[in-house]
């Protein structure tokens, strides 16, 4: 089981990573399909929060699927998870925690925290061109807490996940993903159909700004971060994605766009 020293390394590197984020930088993608820096930041402050409420024994303060970081995200942080860190060392691991779907073990929280900020921390890090020094030890700590959350008898013929495949190096390990350890194993499929739209949504916005390019060399992302938010981003969850994007665009998903802008980048033969 992850220790607390492993805690205290991972969210002390995600802090300084978040604190590394400039206002300006909000509008750049990630490679997390699901959100841009500014959203990830939302993300990743908002449920800290919420972990060290849990693991306090405290009611949750913020809904993280809402949350909406203040103009300091790198103080936010910090203090969620100084009381996060705080709740650990007072034996949060030993009880269960309730982050408002029902008790939990506190062991299987503390390995979940380690996934998630390692790999949303490297996403941010990564989006804004920093260094991701996460150590060695904390990222055995989380691999070896998500093989533990998946035990043997989730696995077999009849199961929810078919039996562990020894995979011999990293060339042919390129599939395994983090939200495996949470039963999404159709994830890739939505990784996909975000791409999809997000070719439809670029070219709408590159339709609405004619210059968006020329910005965006001279790191001006103003009008590409406005466009998303007045079309998208304000929208939130009130809609289907397919109602969300026939708002933005005018059309529901279409992947012709996408294909054309395979053809364009690769010149190769691509199925229609």
């Amino acid at each position: 089981m992850a220790d607390t020293a492993e805690l205290d390394d991972v969210l002390h590197t995600t802090g300084a990573i978040v604190a590394g984020v400039k206002p300006d930088q909000y509008g750049l993608p990630t490679p997390c399909p699901d959100y841009d820096v500014g959203t990830l930041l939302n993300h990743i402050v908002g449920w800290v929060g919420l972990f060290a409420d849990g693991a306090s024994q405290q009611p949750p303060q913020n809904d993280p699927a809402t949350y909406q970081v203040g103009p300091h995200p790198a103080a936010e942080f910090d203090a969620s998870a100084k009381r996060l860190v705080a709740a650990f060392h007072d034996g949060a691991a030993e009880r269960d925690i309730d982050l408002g779907n029902g008790p939990s073990p506190g062991s299987m929280i503390l390995g979940v925290i380690l996934m998630e900020y390692i790999g949303h921390g490297w996403d941010l890090a990564m989006a804004t061109d920093q260094p991701v020094p996460y150590s060695e030890r904390s990222i055995a700590a989380a691999k070896a807490a998500a093989q533990s959350n998946l035990k043997p008898e989730y696995r077999g013929p009849d199961k929810s996940f078919g039996d562990i495949v020894e995979v011999p190096d990293d060339a042919n390990g390129v599939l395994q993903d983090m939200h495996w350890a949470s039963g999404l194993i159709g994830y890739f499929s939505t990784y996909l159909l975000g791409t999809v739209m997000s070719v439809q949504i670029w070219e709408k916005i590159q339709e609405d700004v004619p210059d968006l390019e020329d910005r965006i060399e001279r790191g001006d992302f103003t009008a590409l971060r406005e466009w998303l938010g007045d079309n998208v981003h304000e929208l939130g969850r009130k809609f289907t994605p397919q109602e969300t994007l026939r708002r933005a665009t005018g059309s529901g998903i279409d992947a012709k766009p996408y294909l054309a802008y395979l053809k364009r980048k690769y010149g190769a033969p691509v199925a229609a």
